[in-house]
């Protein structure tokens, strides 16, 4: 890998080296000796959690000091890369946005139901995300397993992939109520899928700032989600939407 991203620097005369995570980070600091280039990063936030996170995430944080800007995607994450040594000069706060034409309201929500098969009366719950655990969707599946359990007619749409999606199958069919409860995958028109939805959960355990959550707060969903990092700066508990404790 080395080799070839050095030879396709020399090649188009690479300039910056814009890395997004602690291999892209490593990488631009061991070619930059060998082709100079500037050295800027986005933080997008360190979410997953497996054995071997704890040795990534200190090499990706040892890594920042070598960085000539750093891009912070939410002030928790600027406030981690300030602890990890960076140099506040080099810190820029730049929190994602989305574009609020593609993330408008197009139709109605019966019209939005009715295309996804779903009866046009019934509270429907969504969620947008990588399947992951640190996710918390198996937190969520549980919960709407509950409401169906109590009788209460509601429907649960998730929209990603992901390593749990065996594991959240299997919760799903224990669940009695695979009908109610749809993994849908990737989707291309996740902007039709918000459309759909009565309520839009981000059930997470540690984010960064979502953008799936600014999505449907553009599409007009009421939101519950976590009170978690970025988030309680976007939701006012009570005015713009619920938060709770993880899980």
């Amino acid at each position: 890998v080395f080799a070839r991203l050095l030879a396709i620097c020399r090649r188009d005369r690479v300039t910056i080296w814009h890395g997004h995570d602690y291999k892209s980070n490593a990488l631009g600091l061991l070619l930059r000796p060998f082709w100079p280039m500037r050295l800027v990063t986005t933080v997008h936030g360190w979410v997953k959690q497996t054995p071997r996170t704890p040795l990534y995430y200190t090499i990706d944080r040892l890594c920042l000091r070598g960085y000539e800007r750093i891009i912070c995607v939410s002030e928790d994450l600027l406030n981690a890369c300030l602890d990890s040594g960076v140099p506040a000069h080099r810190c820029v706060l730049v929190q994602n946005a989305i574009d609020t034409v593609e993330f408008s309201r197009k139709m109605s929500i019966a019209e939005a139901k009715g295309r996804l098969g779903v009866a046009p009366r019934r509270l429907t719950i969504g969620a947008v995300g990588r399947l992951s655990a640190e996710k918390g969707l198996a937190c969520l599946i549980e919960a709407v397993g509950n409401l169906l359990q109590a009788g209460f007619d509601v429907e649960l749409l998730i929209v990603g992939e992901g390593d749990e999606k065996p594991r959240l199958e299997s919760l799903i069919m224990s669940s009695g109520r695979p009908d109610r409860i749809r993994l849908l995958g990737y989707r291309a028109d996740v902007a039709e899928i918000y459309q759909a939805l009565d309520v839009f959960v981000l059930s997470s355990f540690r984010e960064g700032l979502p953008n799936a959550l600014l999505e449907a707060m553009a599409m007009e969903v009421p939101i519950v989600a976590t009170r978690i990092a970025g988030v309680p700066r976007l939701i006012q508990h009570g005015i713009s939407g619920l938060l709770v404790e993880c899980g």
